[in-house]
């Protein structure tokens, strides 16, 4: 299902909510207001200042509903449930580096450098301006 909202300049609502397994299982993975609201501040204050940085940004995860994202393994209290966090896909490890280098100058929640073998990605996550806690972890299986 398309919904053509655009959340800031560069980004529109199907980029966070686009999901294989949820088309798979027939899962609505559709956030309500104060979700939708999150995302945008994700955006407006991560996602946008990356872009203009570093180019353009691809994210491979975005909004989840509490079914999808049992289904895909995260966690009970993970920031994609709340429209709070997004991944970010990475074609090699020198864009992860410049992305995740950029990132650590920023307001942001939460950072994770995220591989698995050869695969490389970036979890971002914004809460608001005062709230944000400036963690940063490394998750290497």
């Amino acid at each position: 299902m398309e919904i053509m909202i655009k959340l800031t300049d560069h980004f529109e609502l199907n980029e966070f909510i686009n999901s294989g397994i949820a088309k798979t299982k027939g899962i609505k993975n559709i956030p309500d207001l104060k979700q939708l609201i999150c995302l945008q501040a994700l955006c407006t204050n991560i996602l946008e200042p990356l872009r203009k940085k570093c180019g353009p940004v691809i994210i491979s995860s975005g909004f989840r509903t509490k079914e999808l994202n049992e289904l895909v393994g995260g966690t009970p209290t993970s920031q994609h449930l709340k429209g709070q966090a997004a991944d970010i896909h990475c074609k090699d490890k020198s864009q992860a580096w410049m992305f995740f280098e950029e990132l650590k100058k920023m307001n942001f929640d939460q950072l994770i450098w995220e591989q698995r073998g050869e695969k490389i990605w970036i979890h971002v996550s914004y809460v608001s301006k005062n709230e944000n806690r400036r963690q940063i972890f490394e998750v290497i299986k």
